[in-house]
């Protein structure tokens, strides 16, 4: 078993697919029992990591006023394979009223 990177990209849902920052990214055995640890997107929406091979993860993310699917897995394979996935982050505004009182 040796260590890989794997690279995250997440994504907003609209055609432009335009990259989604500050999103709180955490990596967890596929059982959800093990952390192994926690980043946050940059500007492109890019997370990086160093993870063992040959294994199967659990990705949890967060963001405030984002909707995502929770949990997702990755499977990281061995060294000459790329291991990049992206991942859609839903954006959510809050209604607007129509009643100029409120």
């Amino acid at each position: 078993m040796a260590f890989v990177n794997v690279d995250l990209y997440v994504v907003d849902s609209t055609p432009r697919a335009n990259p989604v920052s500050g999103v709180v990214i955490r990596v967890l055995s596929q059982d959800g029992k093990i952390f192994f640890t926690q980043v946050t997107t940059d500007v492109n929406g890019h997370a990086g990591f160093l993870l063992p091979d040959n294994t199967t993860y659990q990705i949890r993310q967060y963001k405030f006023n984002v909707s995502f699917t929770n949990p997702q897995y990755i499977v990281v394979n061995p060294a000459p394979a790329v291991n990049s996935f992206s991942l859609t982050a839903v954006l959510v505004s809050p209604p607007v009223s129509l009643d100029p009182r409120l």
